[in-house]
């Protein structure tokens, strides 16, 4: 029976050892698993760096500031006010505008032209025209048309009461566009009549006037016949103050 029993306690301690490295290697497998996931570092977040983050110098695509502006560089000195009316266009007096208030002596017995009337209306022309038989006609001209003399096509000569004598010749251009028409040709001094005269197609018609002691001379043209209708070029030439 002894022999039996210390057969048998081989066996049991065997049993007993394998449960006993059994239990021990399933108490084991947690510990395994926990060290394992001791062992394996922890996850950290991209936004915690370990280092501290140094910041960049150089300015990235989406940091860049918005383009400005161009200003005005203000070391550049800016320009100091000009005094008043520096600089600035003056209107033209009444003397500019007319261009010839007076007639100078030094032009007496000389030819006249446009340029030494007083403000003559923009009608006017100067130019070289065909009279009755004549071509190459040195004077100046314009169309007329009025009937009395507050229609009248004028001229005005300063003369300052410095010339004794005013001579012209006046006739109707060949291109007029009526041939049936007589001119009258009126001549004022100071605003009193010194001379008329009637002037008609196909001639060219030679005009003295007395003007001792006149200032201002006006020359109207008008159409004689006011029961007809058309027009005329008045043409002026040989003007001559002496």
């Amino acid at each position: 029976m002894l022999e039996d029993e210390m057969k048998a306690t081989p066996a049991i301690l065997l049993v007993a050892a394998a449960l006993t490295l059994s239990a021990c290697s399933t108490a084991d497998e947690p510990s395994e698993a926990n060290g394992s996931a001791a062992a394996s570092p922890a996850p950290t977040s991209s936004l915690m760096p370990s280092e501290p983050v140094v910041p960049s110098t150089s300015p990235s695509s989406s940091s860049a500031p918005p383009a400005s502006t161009s200003s005005p560089d203000s070391s550049a000195p800016s320009p100091s006010p000009s005094p008043e009316g520096e600089g600035e266009e003056l209107p033209e007096s009444e003397d500019q505008e007319s261009g010839a208030p007076t007639v100078p002596t030094g032009k007496a017995g000389a030819t006249l032209g446009l340029a030494d009337f007083f403000e003559p209306s923009s009608d006017w022309e100067e130019n070289r025209y065909e009279v009755a038989g004549e071509a190459n006609v040195s004077g100046i001209s314009a169309e007329v048309s009025g009937h009395d003399e507050s229609q009248a096509e004028r001229l005005e000569l300063r003369l300052a009461n410095n010339f004794d004598r005013l001579d012209f010749t006046v006739g109707q251009a060949n291109d007029s566009s009526s041939s049936d028409q007589t001119m009258v040709v009126q001549v004022l001094g100071n605003n009193k009549q010194l001379d008329v005269q009637q002037v008609p197609f196909n001639a060219q018609q030679p005009i003295s006037v007395d003007v001792s002691g006149v200032n201002a001379v006006v020359i109207n043209f008008y159409l004689e016949d006011s029961s007809t209708y058309g027009s005329v070029n008045a043409v002026l030439s040989d003007i001559t103050a002496e």
